[in-house]
């Protein structure tokens, strides 16, 4: 076990220097390795599991795909001609005021 370095009395008082610099520096090195063990464990869960979870996903995919996919792509284009109407509207009001205010009224 790696003994602590002797510290000064002026280094103990300094906010950089001391024991919590060396404590600060062993956690962070430790929190590094880590960090790089777990990307590392994961990355080879996933490269093993791949073959196993790529037919799962094809299914989950073309099940969303039946079932809200065609939905959410129905909401979408009403969403699309709501504001493709709105706009037309819009310039069709537009015009009739550019004419006289009795005409834009009229349109309601």
């Amino acid at each position: 076990m790696q003994s602590v370095p002797e510290i000064s009395a002026s280094e103990k008082h300094h906010p950089a220097g001391g024991c919590l610099s060396h404590r600060f520096d062993c956690a962070c090195r430790f929190v590094y390795i880590v960090g790089i063990q777990t990307v590392r464990i994961f990355r080879r869960i996933h490269r093993r599991c791949l073959s196993y979870l790529r037919p799962v996903g094809f299914l989950i995919r073309h099940l969303y795909l039946i079932t809200l996919g065609k939905q959410f792509y129905r909401i979408g284009t009403e969403i699309a001609s709501l504001r493709l109407s709105a706009f037309h509207m819009g310039r069709r009001v537009k015009k009739a005021k550019q004419k006289s205010f009795f005409s834009a009224c009229r349109m309601f």
